[in-house]
């Protein structure tokens, strides 16, 4: 624990009930709905990370967005204390790490301006990696990319759920390498001719193939 300025660093945080206390910038921020009312939002979850670059999911549930939503944007500092902890699980996981942040009724959030970390924190693969599926497909990943190919948004319904399905064709800066990406979920994607960054953290699914 920093004893200096009082605050926990992520990379300490697991299981045990203790006074935890974080100053984090909120990198990732966006909002789940439910599968039976996507008009209505279900939880706040954001990718946090700390200034020596370590990462830990939070989660807002349901009944406590209205104390907390106007407190939290992407990109803002905050230092977040009184919060639950635990198990970071499930098919598709945002960090390594192996803890996962609740916020609480009495959790507190101040914001902050006193920021000494990174502004990002990416876990880049390359194409040969992702083309050869040489990475962990339960942890999300970033790749940079040319957007050559967009097509229109589709509507799946898969057990009576439905989810969004965008394909998308990446190409890497050198010629013959294509990376064929169904992405699902909502989309945050900079089409920049020049140079792309897609955000997988809101993927569920990854498949990749060399196209013609």
């Amino acid at each position: 624990m920093l004893q200096a300025e009082n605050m926990s660093l992520v990379s300490e945080i697991n299981g045990e009930d203790q006074p935890w206390k974080l100053k984090v910038k909120i990198i990732r921020l966006w909002k789940q709905t439910f599968s039976n009312n996507p008009h209505v939002v279900s939880s706040i979850d954001m990718v946090l990370i700390d200034e020596q670059g370590s990462r830990i999911q939070a989660t807002v549930k349901h009944k406590l967005i209205p104390k907390f939503a106007a407190l939290l944007e992407e990109g803002g500092i905050r230092v977040i204390s009184n919060f639950g902890v635990g198990e970071n699980k499930g098919r598709f996981l945002l960090t390594r790490h192996p803890c996962k942040i609740n916020f609480y009724p009495n959790t507190s959030v101040r914001l902050s301006n006193d920021w000494a970390g990174p502004d990002q924190s990416i876990h880049l693969l390359s194409f040969d990696d992702i083309l050869t599926k040489n990475f962990e497909s339960v942890y999300s990943f970033d790749v940079i990319g040319e957007v050559v190919h967009c097509q229109d948004t589709k509507v799946m319904t898969t057990k009576g759920k439905e989810r969004r399905v965008k394909n998308l064709q990446l190409q890497n800066h050198y010629p013959g390498k294509h990376s064929h990406s169904p992405m699902v979920g909502q989309q945050d994607i900079q089409t920049n001719k020049v140079q792309t960054t897609c955000r997988m953290g809101k993927c569920r699914q990854l498949s990749a193939k060399i196209l013609d």
